[in-house]
């Protein structure tokens, strides 16, 4: 795992005693919020008038992907919250603000799913289930 990202799950779970990133949010005074929008992107987060908020699909509700949605745009609140709006990059930044979302999201879940399932089976598992498409 990354070292930094090692570090920012290991304080957030010092802090909330969780992996699960929807617990994390509402620990942190971050709403989440399920809206229609239209199956792309899957998720978003914002600040709006000083608050952060991540917006899920509403066809996440009743998905196991939305645990890693949720993840994914959980470390854009935590780690990427100065940044006003993703559209504002230029495609290097946003590209690799994406990954480092991606790989925070991988490593959560994995950690959050680590305890029901077996050490061997977990990405196999966390592939079919949870919507992660790249093993680490």
């Amino acid at each position: 795992m990354n070292s930094k990202v090692k570090r920012i799950i290991n304080i957030l779970y010092s802090i909330t005693g969780t992996y699960n990133p929807f617990i994390i949010a509402e620990l942190l005074n971050i709403d989440v919020h399920y809206k229609n929008l239209g199956g792309h992107p899957l998720g978003h987060c914002s600040k709006i008038l000083k608050e952060t908020v991540i917006v899920l699909d509403s066809s996440l509700v009743d998905s196991p992907i939305r645990f890693f949605i949720c993840a994914h745009e959980l470390c854009h609140a935590i780690k990427h919250s100065d940044i006003a709006s993703y559209y504002s990059l230029n495609e290097l930044s946003k590209g690799k603000l994406e990954y480092e979302a991606d790989i925070f999201a991988f490593e959560l879940i994995k950690l959050l799913f680590s305890i029901e399932l077996t050490e061997e089976s977990i990405t196999d598992e966390m592939a079919n289930d949870y919507g992660i498409n790249f093993i680490n």
